[in-house]
């Protein structure tokens, strides 16, 4: 029996809980949605997934490890024990709001559901009450958890359940002790926020109090906890708030919010000092003549004139031999005869034999950096260690990002204090990767860490930092914290900061113009750079003393010739 065979079709492969009603339904309600576009503009997408070009060394900095918040990794086996936690912490909201029911909070939230969605960059395949149940009872987890950094606002917890150092703290949910360390940096990672008008919400539905008391209350719980775990001094500028669309927004907020006053301000300062300067020094020159020079300065200017005159004779006459047709002809010939010594003829078959080892050795460049991420280059300035030998002074600034300064007077860089623990890599990095896809300016937190990647290289840069009162540092060791700026994640795009890289520009003018950089140019410039004319002088004093040889030589001929003839 000959059974009909059917040609090959290429089958395609669905994701096994895909609902296709519940797909058009969705998109449907979208699409039908009338005030869907104005609430987009008034609530752009401020929620997202961290690039994979991020993701690709470090994922823990990104990923939640212990507990999820808002929608992106809520169904994670690893992160579902700790929705017991969650659900306590929703029935002791439901407690303090007594005359309201917590299913009227999932109501309200419910109604906001176009507008949640809004904030989020990847679509959520979630019910839209579920979405409101999920919104509900994250917001109240993260309240509860807050107000322990923050007990002016009513104790919610009682005395025996935190300790007077914040970080210490044990947190108790139904029996279950919770040390905040475990889930501080989960809380402010760029995957795992909730929008602030949820917060708002819950807390409208716990004490009911005014709209202002609401701001007021979510303003000091946040801006508590923020200082907790911020690594820099942070501002105590509250009006942003009203423009920040979650927890880690708030923070970069706050952390960069004066920047641009602050430096527009010390620009203005500056220039109007500058002018100072300039009109006082008219008026002196205007009221009193300026006195002549004594002998010691006037001789002083005249040696440097002329061993400035000398040097760059030098420098002009070394630069027209090294390019001089007759130069070359003679480093070619003289190195073509040394070539064919045999001294020189078994260093150059040795020197051959090694550069092509290694020339086989080399990896394939497309192999090996296949599945490496592009990075960028690390800036051009000297190190701590190298600035500090060339008379550069550190010391600690009292404020944020903005009070990095250098004053080319006192020779003194002045850096913000930087508190470095177990959490300071994980907030970074969440930091950086918000500022590369949501700020549309310069990126102040990305180039503040380009800048700390520059300057420190060696434990003995942490260490000078450390000993100056800049870096405080809470980990095991200076080498773990080189590793830490060293490794870390660069933007997936170049930035410029006005203030910071004038700090960069002021240093490297400053020490370039040291005598020791200038000499180890020099030397760079004209020996170690010049072979070819060092090679020629040495055949050149080769040759010379080979012809000084030979005309000993004939001369001693000579003399013992004349001798036998007399």
């Amino acid at each position: 029996m000959i059974s009909h065979m059917q040609p090959n079709k290429p089958s395609l492969k669905y994701r096994s809980d895909f609902d296709e009603h519940k797909w058009i339904a969705q998109v449907r309600q979208s699409i039908d949605e009338e005030e869907l576009e104005e609430e987009d503009d008034s609530n752009p997408v401020c929620i997202f997934r961290v690039p994979k070009i991020l993701l690709f060394r470090s994922p823990d900095f990104y990923i939640p490890q212990q507990v999820s918040i808002g929608p992106y990794h809520y169904l994670r086996d690893e992160l579902y024990e700790m929705e017991r936690c969650k659900l306590s912490a929703a029935k002791t909201a439901r407690k303090k709001s007594k005359s309201l029911s917590f299913e009227h909070l999932v109501e309200q939230l419910a109604e906001l559901e176009t507008k949640i969605r809004a904030c989020y960059h990847n679509f959520l395949d979630f019910e839209g009450e579920t979405l409101a149940w999920m919104m509900a009872i994250d917001a109240c987890f993260m309240i509860q958890f807050m107000e322990t950094y923050d007990p002016k606002n009513g104790q919610p917890l009682s005395e025996k359940n935190y300790s007077k150092t914040p970080r210490r703290r044990v947190v108790e949910y139904e029996g279950r002790k919770l040390a905040p360390s475990v889930i501080l940096q989960d809380f402010l990672m760029l995957e795992n926020q909730i929008p602030l008008f949820v917060l708002r919400k819950v807390l409208e539905f716990q004490y009911a109090p005014s709209e202002d008391q609401v701001e007021a209350r979510l303003v000091s719980m946040m801006l508590n906890f923020c200082k907790e775990l911020s690594p820099l001094t942070l501002s105590d500028n509250s009006s942003v708030i009203s423009s920040s669309f979650h927890l880690l927004d708030f923070l970069y907020q706050i952390m960069t919010v004066t920047i641009s006053d602050e430096d527009c301000l010390c620009q203005i300062v500056q220039i109007q000092e500058e002018d100072d300067e300039s009109d006082q020094v008219l008026e002196i020159s205007r009221d009193h003549p300026i006195p002549h020079p004594s002998i010691v300065t006037t001789f002083t200017i005249w040696t440097h004139e002329v061993f400035s005159t000398l040097h760059g004779h030098c420098v002009t006459l070394i630069e027209k031999i090294k390019v001089s047709r007759l130069t070359k002809v003679l480093t070619m010939l003289s190195w073509r005869i040394a070539s064919n010594l045999p001294i020189f003829f078994i260093l150059k078959q040795l020197f051959e034999y090694l550069f092509s080892t290694l020339d086989n050795e080399e990896p394939n460049p497309e192999s090996s950096h296949m599945e490496k991420p592009p990075s960028i280059e690390e800036i051009t300035i000297p190190s701590v260690s190298e600035l500090a030998a060339s008379g550069v002074r550190f010391s600690p600034a009292d404020g944020g990002l903005y009070t990095t300064s250098f004053d080319m007077k006192t020779k003194t860089i002045y850096l913000p204090k930087v508190n470095i623990d177990l959490h300071t890599e994980a907030l970074l990095r969440n930091l950086v990767a918000y500022e590369a896809l949501n700020v549309t300016g310069p990126m102040f937190i990305t180039r503040y860490t380009e800048f700390m990647n520059g300057i420190i290289d060696t434990d003995e840069d942490v260490r000078l930092l450390r000993e100056n009162g800049i870096i405080q540092n809470r980990l095991k060791s200076d080498g773990e914290v080189t590793d830490f700026w060293n490794e870390m994640s660069k933007s997936i795009r170049l930035t410029k900061v006005d203030f910071l890289d004038k700090v960069i520009k002021d240093v490297n003018k400053y020490y370039e113009d040291t005598w020791r950089v200038k000499a180890k140019k020099l030397m760079n410039l004209y020996v170690f750079d010049s072979w070819q004319f060092l090679v020629f002088l040495g055949i050149m004093f080769f040759l010379f003393f080979m012809m000084m040889q030979t005309i000993l030589l004939v001369y001693k001929f000579v003399r013992v010739l004349g001798a036998h003839i007399v």
